[in-house]
């Protein structure tokens, strides 16, 4: 009933409560602060982008969770549902953020500079056998294109399904 971080060696614990509602004020102001950058850059609906980059920062946060749901999920459903969560992909032109959003939404969730997985990682045997480590850290790649990868297109489709531990 602990949740504990593993990073170079150390090992911190990352359940315990937060220490007053002021630093839970301050996070929520930190994430605000990152989200009007947007303001700074040049877009046709800086809302929209913002909210885009929200729900990919909630996505992120929720992620190390998403085990516990499809154990939950599969005890109630049994094999009748085994879709899990769809993957988070963002994309778009380079140069506009995408590797500097990954890596603020890294430190967010685990308090380190966390950098993603180089393209290079980026393979079937690479994300199975990562993936078998029993970690709920997510698996998170930088500058990957999926139209370069196209051996992996089973894998998006059936992790849940087949590649998912229950462990």
């Amino acid at each position: 009933r602990k949740l504990w971080l593993g990073f170079n060696g150390s090992w911190d614990q990352l359940s315990e409560n937060v220490s007053s509602p002021l630093a839970v004020s301050q996070g929520l102001e930190h994430v605000e602060e990152y989200l009007s950058t947007v303001d700074r850059g040049v877009s046709a609906d800086k809302q929209q982008v913002k909210m885009s980059m929200y729900e990919a920062l909630l996505y992120v946060l929720a992620a190390p969770f998403f085990s516990a749901f499809m154990r939950d999920k599969r005890s109630r459903l049994g094999e009748i549902d085994k879709r899990g969560p769809r993957f988070l992909f963002i994309h778009g032109p380079t140069l506009n953020g995408k590797s500097t959003f990954l890596s603020f939404a890294l430190k967010f969730l685990s308090g380190y500079n966390v950098k993603p997985l180089e393209r290079s990682e980026f393979t079937k045997s690479k994300i199975t056998s990562r993936s078998r480590l029993g970690t709920s850290f997510p698996l998170v790649f930088d500058d990957i294109s999926v139209s370069n990868n196209p051996g992996l297109e089973d894998l998006y489709k059936t992790y849940w399904e087949t590649s998912w531990s229950h462990a």
